[in-house]
């Protein structure tokens, strides 16, 4: 029977990818304070034997992310009498914008920017202030380059994609099928994880060439909500400039002017998505109230299908905190959440056991005898 790739929607956070050795949203801030905390001052751009020192790595990252504040020309030149007035300059702006966030007790990083994005600077007088994104989404881009040079992709544990690829890719008419009419997928990782494990897959196992199975995986309606890191078998080093050129262009902040449409353009689209689907996973999501306000900011309820599901991973989640998602989320999600049992439901395990993934359509579909006229539910 021909899997339902089509009626599913999955909702992807970073949670998901923590199985794939990513960083998680705290795991990205403790890296980024690290900075701060161990990284000692930069006032040269020549490199320095580091590792003697307690915190070497550390203080290693600081010097490569001033060069590249450098070689990006996010932090302007000074054109000070010393010779070292330049990345004295950068040192201060990065060490600004640490303590910055820092102090201000943000949960993430998503968060802080959101803050000082370029529409909340106009009336700012601090230009190292008004340099805050920049240096931010360079942060974001360093550290997720990073982790993603870090194990080779065919080298990591069994997970979820792996299921995936498994139990419905190995079949070249699923396979087909799968990038044809696909599911639809959002994610809030800014990484290429699924794009790249795919890509390998059909290299590997399919004997696609590389330009064929990219195109081939180009072909899945995947968003990346705040947007991603560069492309798929993105071979430049997290040292070099060419790495992180194209992230300062595509990851997108709440608030930010330049973002404002096309962030309303992804919620519009996942609005009506919901209307045409029967089964929504999401996967590692921590339904933080920023994300989940922009998700479900244009879902109409009473255009909801009625056998529409939700199932999601619990991990990381208290009953309080599920009780607070409940708060700010207008569907009903099943977290899988047994209290005497108290288990864990990590991605892996709710799509292959509790809420088994690309079940065949049901062949009847009961639509909504009532639809209104419009309207829609305004996310807190």
């Amino acid at each position: 029977m021909v899997p339902n790739f089509r009626q599913t929607i999955l909702v992807v956070g970073a949670g998901a990818h923590v199985p794939y050795e990513m960083p998680t949203s705290k795991q990205l801030t403790k890296s980024i304070k690290d900075l701060g905390r161990y990284g000692g001052a930069v006032d040269s751009f020549n490199n320095r034997p580091m590792s003697h020192y307690p915190h070497g790595n550390v203080m290693k990252d600081k010097a490569i992310i001033c060069r590249l504040l450098r070689d990006l020309q996010i932090v302007p030149d000074p054109r000070g009498a010393s010779s070292n007035s330049y990345p004295i300059k950068i040192n201060t702006v990065l060490d600004k914008f640490i303590t910055a966030f820092s102090e201000s007790r943000m949960y993430s990083i998503d968060a802080f920017l959101a803050k000082y994005s370029e529409r909340t600077l106009d009336g700012v007088v601090d230009e190292d202030i008004k340099l805050f994104p920049a240096v931010g989404k360079l942060l974001i881009s360093f550290f997720i380059k990073k982790h993603e040079e870090i194990p080779p992709v065919g080298y990591l544990e069994f997970d979820w994609i792996d299921h995936i690829i498994n139990h419905f890719l190995k079949s070249p008419e699923n396979m087909k099928e799968f990038f044809n009419q696909g599911p639809r997928i959002y994610t809030f990782n800014y990484d290429n994880l699924l794009e790249n494990l795919l890509i390998k897959h059909l290299i590997t196992f399919h004997n696609f060439s590389i330009s064929d199975a990219e195109k081939q995986v180009e072909k899945l309606n995947i968003t990346h909500i705040y947007g991603k890191i560069g492309g798929p078998l993105n071979g430049a080093s997290s040292k070099d400039k060419a790495a992180h050129e194209s992230s300062l262009e595509d990851i997108r902040v709440i608030g930010e002017e330049r973002s404002k449409d096309q962030l309303d353009a992804i919620s519009k689209s996942f609005g009506n998505a919901l209307e045409n689907t029967t089964w929504v996973y999401f996967l590692g999501f921590g339904f933080d109230p920023l994300n989940s306000g922009l998700l479900f900011r244009n879902v109409r309820k009473d255009y909801l299908p009625s056998d529409l599901k939700f199932n999601s991973t619990n991990v990381g989640l208290s009953q309080f905190d599920i009780n607070e998602i409940r708060k700010h989320v207008p569907v009903n999600i099943h977290f899988h959440l047994n209290k005497e049992e108290g288990q864990e439901v990590d991605s892996l395990l709710l799509i292959r056991e509790k809420a088994p993934i690309f079940q065949p359509p049901k062949l009847i579909r009961k639509p909504l005898s009532h639809r209104p006229s419009g309207g829609g539910w305004m996310g807190s």
